[in-house]
């Protein structure tokens, strides 16, 4: 899972273990690059979808496109407000 921008989340997922076998990486533009492994599909991707936009899942390609659906869902939903 990585960052797809400048967030105020950023300090908060460098400064906190989330998984006990995480890496997170921290980049020049401020993004972050989190990675672990988890059989908590539903857990992680409700956490994830807490961050917003300001995410972008990696792998695995099943949880970024229910994310990517959820969002679109999302989009669709505020345009008729």
């Amino acid at each position: 899972m990585g960052n797809a921008g400048h967030c105020a989340c950023c300090c908060c997922i460098c400064e906190r273990e989330w998984h006990k076998n995480q890496l997170v990486a921290q980049h020049e533009d401020g993004s972050v690059l989190l990675k672990f492994s988890s059989n908590q599909k539903q857990m992680v991707f409700s956490w994830a979808m807490g961050f917003g936009d300001s995410v972008t899942v990696i792998k695995p390609e099943r949880l970024r496109g229910s994310m990517a659906r959820e969002f679109q869902i999302y989009k669709v939903g505020a345009k008729k407000l």
